[in-house]
């Protein structure tokens, strides 16, 4: 294993395990995503209510997982925008479980997780490695 450059630090460990993480919620996000329009599909199909609620957080959870996705390319290049793409996930995250669980009634335990690794987020880039993620 090599020594980092002159002039660059060497990434943390827990850095780069938070952005394996983002590779894996965001990649089921994105196929929780398509299975969503699927579902959405069924709805609207029978007439069934809640629809726009549904969609609503269809798209949040798209953008969700995809800002999950680029903010672990950013951690791993330790990019300040990682930071604020982490943030705005966490922020999308918390909205869309909130609104999940008081309009749709479904997935609390999911949500739950969902929220624990959005807080576990907002710590880590913010407290945690704010001075790692500089360049």
């Amino acid at each position: 294993m090599t020594a980092p450059a002159a002039g660059t630090a060497a990434r943390p460990g827990g850095l780069t395990a938070l952005a394996v993480l983002n590779f894996v919620f965001g990649g089921l996000g994105l196929i929780f995503c398509l299975l969503g329009v699927v579902g959405l599909s069924a709805i609207m199909a029978l007439g069934g209510s809640g629809v726009v609620v549904a969609l609503i957080s269809l798209v949040l959870g798209l953008v969700g997982s995809v800002l999950m996705i680029i903010a672990g390319v950013g951690y791993l290049k330790m990019k300040k925008s990682a930071r604020m793409m982490a943030n705005g996930y966490a922020v999308l995250a918390i909205i869309n479980a909130i609104l999940s669980i008081a309009m749709l009634g479904g997935g609390v335990v999911g949500n739950i997780i969902g929220l624990a690794y959005a807080g576990v987020t907002l710590f880590a880039v913010n407290m945690a490695f704010k001075d790692k993620l500089v360049n």
